[in-house]
């Protein structure tokens, strides 16, 4: 191990001595010209002085134009045409989870489920509710509609509330209008 050790240490003084021989490192690499000195010329202060001048006389783009916006292709939107878009937009019908058997206006039963629900309003303003589990009609009830947002932070909702002992408030809002129902339990 001592022998490795020693053969390692005079390798390592004697193998820089060999390449050190001339003035410095640099002098066993030959002509090789690193800097190309011989291809570099003198620039007089009136070349430097016209080469700035023409480098600020060419006019630069903008990066951004201050010109008009280019149209995009497709619906043009307008501030005066946003509630038609907004109403051209398909709505997906809330699903509303009912907790609790439910009685039916024919007397039967609602069972606890998930169900969809749809409110709408007719020409004379009487609003209903219905109930669909798949494309099943599965109940109708009458609603009344409100201005009042019923305290929902959302356009759009649909919940269910307690209302009393026997009785559950169905809240409903959309951008047409707000509604609530309120049915007996069962």
């Amino acid at each position: 191990m001592k022998r490795v050790f020693l053969f390692f240490l005079i390798a390592l003084f004697a193998i820089p001595a060999t390449f050190a021989e001339g003035d410095d490192l640099w002098g066993n690499f030959g002509d090789i010209n690193f800097y190309n000195t011989d291809k570099q010329t003198a620039v007089s202060d009136e070349q430097f002085d016209q080469t700035v001048e023409k480098v600020k006389s060419k006019k630069r783009k903008p990066l951004f134009s201050p010109k008009e916006p280019k149209k995009m292709k497709g619906e043009s939107y307008q501030q005066s045409n946003e509630t038609e878009i907004i109403s051209g937009i398909e709505k997906e019908t809330p699903v509303l989870r009912v907790p609790y058997e439910l009685k039916k206006l024919d007397g039967g039963t609602l069972p606890i489920g998930h169900y969809q629900a749809v409110f709408e309003k007719d020409d004379e303003g009487f609003v209903t509710m219905k109930l669909y589990q798949a494309h099943y009609l599965v109940a109708k009830f009458p609603a009344q509609e409100t201005e009042e947002d019923l305290f929902d932070e959302h356009i759009n909702y649909l919940t269910l509330d307690d209302f009393d002992e026997n009785k559950v408030k169905i809240n409903y809002g959309s951008i047409d209008f707000n509604a609530f129902a309120i049915i007996d339990k069962k």
